[in-house]
């Protein structure tokens, strides 16, 4: 089963303990329903996408079987640790698959607004992330400049992200931002 979360539309503004937002479950390439969340600290509602052709009983089945995979894949670690220190797992669930959807969402929205023209971003050391405003006249020019402005004297082994193919960035901007 392959699922994915299209047209997100996020309300920042709107959301409080939960993301406000909507969009479109896409299951094996076709609209399969339409979520949304309030913001307010509830679950989401899962809808029939209008292009769904099923039933809606059909649907409902098909919900429970998503939810059935999900409850099948092993428990996920979250950032949160129990009194012990060990971190506190989470059993998965389609809800908790669409909020970290709307997450990675929203942190790429984050990382093209901070690669912005004449924005280069560098994780440095390995585990910082600096931002540096540069001309983008010759851009490969301003990214060698910076570079030796970081390492200069401290041999610092640094990594432009706006070089790397962007799931790659993404994925150190997740990491150490």
């Amino acid at each position: 089963m392959k699922l994915e979360l299209k047209a997100i539309k996020h309300t920042e503004w709107a959301s409080e303990e939960t993301h406000c937002y909507t969009a479109n479950i896409y299951k094996d390439g076709k609209p399969f329903a339409v979520v949304r969340n309030d913001g307010h600290g509830g679950p989401d509602y899962v809808d029939p996408h209008n292009k769904f052709s099923g039933t809606h009983k059909e649907f409902r089945k098909a919900v429970q079987d998503i939810e059935s995979y999900f409850k099948a894949l092993p428990p996920q670690e979250t950032s949160l640790m129990n009194e012990d220190g060990t971190p506190w797992m989470c059993e998965q669930s389609l809800e908790g698959w669409c909020g970290d959807q709307v997450d990675d969402f929203l942190r790429a929205k984050d990382l093209k607004r901070n690669m912005g023209k004449g924005k280069y971003l560098f994780l440095v050391g390995g585990s910082e992330i600096q931002a540096w405003k540069g001309g983008s006249q010759d851009p490969e020019k301003t990214i060698r400049s910076i570079l030796q402005k970081i390492s200069d004297g401290v041999n610092e082994d640094a990594i432009c992200l706006n070089q790397l193919p962007f799931d790659e960035a993404l994925n150190l901007w997740k990491k150490y931002a």
